[in-house]
């Protein structure tokens, strides 16, 4: 937070009771402090760690066998990740001063020792929790700023469970509504997110025999019954956007408002 604290290294340590200024208000973190331990344990040395209910930031030291190093640990949306940049113990312990730091800028989480970066990883699965635009001159998508083929939400996970969807076919590069399923055929697809029909799980055959049930009617049928689906914005997770202050899940939500605002609704 811009200060700074000296401690004996022996047994001080700071306990911060709520504290708002500790809560970040973008999707981007960076936790940093000069270290000098005197061994290197199988467990951890842990440098900052920070509990919100199920909501955990974490930078420490140690780690069991190879996996010794530098360890950064943040929650998401529906997960929480561990992200280990390796050194050798001997490294670690030489009795001088290390710095070693973590940061996360909304899409990568990377973990450094004295400024090189020893591991990156992406948190979240390509495509998961995001929809992609398809058609930004949509009034839906009014000032957000996105472009065809533009992503958004993944950091939030905003495209979850219990998703709205509609069976598509795609036109010219565009998604279009089949009708097959209930759907209105003039139905305007703006964004999709990805969607799976899981046959593994079991509990999901019914649906598959159900789908294949539904009329064909000429060009707008789906070669492929079992390939992946779409949502088509709308889920129980978009709030967590919202809860986030995710500039363009906010400027969405607000052209809706006005939308139904203007025709009395």
């Amino acid at each position: 937070m811009g200060k700074a604290l000296q401690f004996n290294g022996k047994n001080q340590t700071l306990e911060l009771l709520p504290y708002t200024g500790l809560k970040p208000t973008t999707n981007q973190i960076t936790i940093a402090a000069w270290v000098r331990a005197k061994s290197a344990p199988k467990t951890w040395l842990i440098v900052y760690r920070k509990e919100d209910d199920n909501v955990r930031q974490l930078l420490a030291l140690g780690g069991p066998g190879d996996d010794h190093g530098v360890w950064c640990g943040l929650s998401f949306d529906n997960h929480y990740l561990e992200v280990c940049g390796k050194i050798d113990r001997k490294v670690m312990a030489d009795g001088k001063w290390h710095h070693v730091a973590a940061t996360y800028d909304g899409k990568v989480i990377r973990v450094f020792h004295n400024g090189r970066e020893l591991a990156k990883q992406h948190p979240i699965e390509e495509g998961a929790g995001e929809y992609t635009a398809h058609r930004p001159d949509h009034w839906i998508l009014k000032g957000t700023g996105l472009k065809k083929g533009d992503k958004f939400g993944a950091q939030d996970g905003i495209c979850g469970y219990e998703c709205d969807g509609c069976e598509i076919v795609w036109r010219d590069g565009y998604p279009v509504a089949t009708g097959r399923d209930g759907t209105p055929k003039n139905f305007e697809v703006v964004a999709t997110g990805p969607a799976r029909w899981d046959k593994e799980e079991g509990t999901l055959q019914w649906a598959h025999d159900f789908r294949k049930s539904w009329k064909t009617e000429g060009e707008l049928v789906p070669e492929d019954l079992e390939r992946d689906g779409y949502a088509t914005i709308g889920s129980c997770d978009w709030p967590d956007g919202l809860k986030s202050g995710n500039r363009i899940v906010d400027r969405i939500v607000r052209n809706v408002m006005d939308q139904l605002t203007k025709r009395g609704a």
